[in-house]
């Protein structure tokens, strides 16, 4: 019981380390992000709402990374660690300062992760009694206040009692507020939020004019209008948990310094003369002395600040820059001291190196004619880096040097570890770097050992000879087994198909060359079918052309016989026609001459138009038989076509049938072909793997390891340079947020703004 509750609380312990380690950089992001919304506005209210989201996600990100287990691999591998080793740190610790998993770059980080881990329980210690103390430093500014407010019993004119009432309902405020003189205090303030209270001091009362007192009245009303004791009390709260921080500080210092301006501004809203409000606050500064301020005072924060932006002289932009940039130096200069402090505690590292030459998997002898040439893989140096950190390498290397047992005595004293736990040891100790354009492999092992370093590379290397050399043998051999065994399979299979062949030949009784019987050709070939579909989409063309002309001759011969005539020698060439028509035009010609010369009642003349006339009916007669002529082609050329498109049709189903009866057997024997081809392809694959047997070793270890004489880790020398550079940095911080602090500001107490007494 004892053991399990210790184990809880140690986990537990550093959980709340890691989250305080976490804290810091995440603080500075969130300080970062309301820096720049500082530089981008110059509004109080939104500087103000900024300041407090800001607070609240300072609080927030730890919490949520407690609650949700967001943390690195060494913190929840502590966190779940059984028992502590040897000084209270889990083996994983110790080794994990000789990793190196990747360079140095990895190995600084392993060192670094270790050391945090081993920091992060003693950290939350730390945080707890600083806890307390702050917390111890709140009650005693709580109980301060709570007496004052006991104690403060002297009641003030009825005269300011009736402006404070008027201020209250001119700002809105519904809950009675008290008004109150107070000898413990000197300058005036307000306590409580649930049953608020002013305290006046005497001095107050007798040194301002009474519209200065007014507007110190409205002040301390507006703090009660915007609930900002009760806001300043959970910031005191903030910074009690988050004390460490000192952008929580910063981030708070500002709030305070925007409430005051918040409130300035409904001051200057209510009352509306903004250079009395400033001389009644010069005029209460010059009359405070160096006092613990007990509540929300009117001079919070920079006085002058505060004065200069009521005269619409306010530029804090230079300020804030020089803010950012002072907390920035000071975050990089503590993450520089912290790192090299990580590397000057942690433990001296060897590393001893072996090189391997690596080959890809190919014959010994040529390759076969079917082969294709190998391809370059990209990947190759890369898969074969994973195979040596694979479990099938490490295993043979944690068994032959018995890692279990020796690191188990040496990290654990209860005993050996479990193989899981030793390859992640193993994993963290080995780098593997390929050299630069060639084919070698650089095998790391890094310890603080130097004999076991030596060994480690060395046994790393043969195992993973071996295991290349076996698991080739293994798949050669593998692949020749299921060759054979595939090559019987093909065998039977031709044996059915050829059977099945000679059965479909002597049945459909089918000539086939190899065998000598008749075969049943084709009526028609394929050259021949492509010739008459040719002549019959030839002969298509013509029946089509003829047929068009033949109907527009014949419309013309009904609409337009002369035309005709005249149409058809052209169309239709036909010689008798021809000389018609030149004998035709001589008689016209002769016709109109005689006509001149003899006139129309001459002998001469009738003699010439009967000749025409004549003429006329024999190129009538002609036209006709040319008509018929064509429709005669026509007939011809369409009976042609009907009669070769039904021997083609014909002599095509004749075919298709006697392809369709003997499709059977020309089927088979196409599969039998092809399962003969395969049966070659089958041969020849065996022939090649039996020449392929591995005669010589893919993996050649070229260089073995040797006990290393220089430590590798770490650089002293760089350690202290990156100490000396953090504090550097950290003072430049300093000296830029001193100088970017205003030139008066409020003493800081026990008793801090904010502390609660309702």
């Amino acid at each position: 019981m004892n053991a399990s509750t210790e184990s809880l609380g140690f986990a537990l312990a550093c959980r709340v380390g890691w989250v305080l380690l976490h804290s810091l950089w995440q603080g500075a992001l969130i300080g970062l992000a309301f820096g720049l919304v500082r530089l981008a506005t110059h509004s109080a209210k939104l500087r103000y709402v900024a300041g407090c989201l800001a607070l609240a996600l300072l609080v927030a990100a730890p919490v949520a990374g407690f609650l949700t287990g967001w943390l690195p691999a060494p913190a929840i591998a502590s966190s779940l660690a059984p028992a502590p080793a040897a000084g209270g740190v889990p083996f994983h610790w110790m080794e994990a300062g000789t990793a190196s998993a990747g360079g140095a770059v990895e190995v600084f980080a392993s060192r670094s992760a270790a050391f945090l881990a081993r920091l992060a329980p003693v950290l939350a210690g730390l945080w707890l009694f600083g806890v307390l103390l702050c917390s111890c430093r709140l009650t005693r500014s709580f109980w301060r206040v709570r007496t004052i407010r006991t104690r403060a019993k002297e009641s003030v004119d009825a005269g300011w009692l009736e402006v404070l009432n008027d201020l209250r309902c001119r700002l809105g405020i519904s809950r009675p507020v008290g008004l109150i003189k107070s000898a413990l205090v000197e300058v005036p303030a307000v306590i409580g939020w649930w049953r608020p209270v002013i305290l006046l001091p005497a001095a107050t009362l007798a040194g301002l004019a009474p519209s200065q007192l007014e507007a110190i009245l409205a002040h301390e009303l507006a703090h009660v209008r915007r609930l900002d004791y009760l806001v300043n009390a959970v910031q005191c709260v903030v910074e009690t948990l988050l004390f460490y921080h000192p952008v929580v500080w910063w981030i708070s210092r500002c709030v305070r310094d925007e409430r005051e301006n918040c409130c300035d501004d409904l001051v200057v809203e209510v009352c509306g003369d903004r250079v009395a409000y400033a001389r009644a606050l010069a005029t209460l500064e010059e009359s405070r002395v160096e006092v613990p301020r007990l509540a929300f005072a009117a001079t919070g924060g920079s006085l002058l600040s505060r004065i200069r932006r009521l005269l619409g002289a306010a530029d804090d932009r230079p300020g804030s820059v020089r803010q950012i940039g002072g907390l920035a130096l000071l975050a990089l200069g503590l993450v520089l001291i912290v790192l090299g402090v990580c590397l000057f505690v942690s433990s001296p590292s060897y590393q001893a190196l072996a090189r391997i030459k690596l080959e890809r998997d190919l014959p010994d002898g040529p390759a076969m004619p079917y082969q294709r040439p190998a391809t370059a893989d990209p990947y190759f140096i890369q898969t074969e880096i994973a195979t040596i950190r694979s479990a099938a390498v490490l295993d043979s290397v944690i068994a032959s040097l018995d890692l279990n047992r020796q690191w188990g005595l040496r990290y654990r004293k209860d005993g050996a570890l479990k193989t899981l736990e030793t390859e992640a040891l193993l994993r963290r100790r080995l780098a593997l770097v390929p050299v630069r354009n060639t084919s070698l492999l650089e095998v790391r092992a890094s310890g603080d050992d130097r004999a076991e370093t030596a060994r480690l590379a060395n046994e790393i290397a043969q195992a993973y000879r071996a295991y290349r050399s076996r698991q080739r043998e293994e798949l050669t051999s593998a692949s020749i087994r299921s060759l054979e065994e595939r090559w019987k399979q093909q065998e039977t299979s031709i044996r059915e198909a050829q059977r099945n062949v000679d059965y479909l030949r002597d049945k459909l009784k089918i000539y086939d060359p190899s065998s000598g019987a008749e075969m049943s050709r084709p009526l028609l070939t394929t050259e021949s079918l492509r010739r008459i579909e040719s002549l019959r989409i030839e002969t298509s063309a013509e029946l089509v052309r003829d047929e068009t002309l033949l109907n527009h001759l014949r419309e013309l011969q009904r609409t337009n016989p002369a035309a005709l005539v005249e149409i058809l020698p052209v169309t239709a060439p036909d010689a008798y026609l021809s000389s018609l028509m030149e004998q035709m035009t001589v008689a016209h010609q002769r016709l109109v001459m005689v006509q001149q010369d003899y006139g129309p009642e001459n002998l001469e003349v009738k003699k010439a138009r009967e000749s025409v006339t004549d003429l006329h009916g024999r190129i009538t007669d002609r036209v006709s038989g040319i008509m018929l002529g064509l429709e005669a082609k026509v007939a011809s050329t369409r009976e042609s076509l009907e009669q070769m498109k039904k021997q083609v049709d014909e002599a095509m189903a004749m075919d298709i049938s006697k392809a369709s009866e003997s499709a059977p057997y020309w089927k088979a024997k196409r599969e039998l072909e092809e399962q003969e081809h395969f049966r070659q392809i089958l041969d020849l694959k065996i022939l090649s793997e039996k020449v392929d047997l591995p005669k010589t070793s893919m993996v050649e270890i070229i260089e073995p390891a040797v006990p290393p004489l220089c430590i590798v880790s770490p650089n002293r020398m760089q350690a202290a340079s990156m100490i000396g550079l953090g504090v550097l940095l950290d003072i430049l911080g300093l000296l830029l947020l001193r100088t970017s602090a205003p030139t008066r500001t409020p003493p800081k107490s026990a008793t801090a703004l904010g502390c609660p007494a309702c």
